[in-house]
């Protein structure tokens, strides 16, 4: 089995790499299956060009409604840090998204890791809870300081890892493109309301 990764060097792509690799796929750029481990505008550009058959792997689905049946979609639930961790082995193939034939070969690919279906809306409102409010709660933890440190502060500041490394446009498109961001401006809302 062969598959050729966009973004090969990148985070995800490392570990989209890492992953077939050890599963005993060849990467090889000529592969018709291309994983495009790139944020979500140029993995659009990808697609709209042709060329392959698509693995999407953004962390927003919306975006690729229009491409329904002709590419697969998948979103890996873990990074560089947790893939090796033997806890974070979750992948979500979205099925309203994908062109179905491609599962077997998805789960193939990622023996060993719990493939989960789901639409792409039901992805999108997870990731508001999933992704999106810690990635804010965390960007607010690296804007917070203290003269000393309490185990409050210190608590505060381990939220800020969350983001550290993390692509900035990749980051930006997980919370400006996802339809439902407007949850967890509101549960912010009401957290500041609490506080008040």
């Amino acid at each position: 089995m062969k598959a050729a990764i966009i973004g090969r060097e990148g985070r995800i792509g490392r570990v989209i790499s890492d992953i077939l690799q050890n599963n005993g796929v060849e990467i090889d750029d000529d592969a018709d299956l291309a994983f495009l481990c790139v944020p979500i505008r140029p993995a659009i550009d990808y697609i709209e060009k042709g060329g392959h058959t698509y693995v999407e792997v953004s962390s927003v689905k919306s975006a690729f409604k229009r491409f329904a049946g002709s590419i697969v979609s998948i979103h890996p639930l873990f990074g560089p840090s947790s893939y090796r961790d033997g806890m974070h082995r979750t992948i979500v193939f979205i099925n309203d998204i994908s062109n179905v034939k491609y599962k077997e070969i998805i789960e193939e690919m990622f023996r060993g890791y719990e493939i989960v279906s789901m639409s792409a809306e039901e992805h999108d409102r997870m990731m508001v809870n999933d992704m999106i409010i810690p990635y804010l709660m965390s960007m607010i933890a690296k804007r917070t300081d203290a003269k000393y440190r309490t185990r409050s502060f210190d608590l505060m500041k381990s939220l800020a890892s969350i983001v550290d490394g993390e692509n900035q446009e990749v980051l930006m498109d997980t919370i400006k493109l996802n339809p439902y961001a407007g949850v967890a401006r509101e549960t912010i809302e009401e957290i500041l309301e609490v506080i008040s």
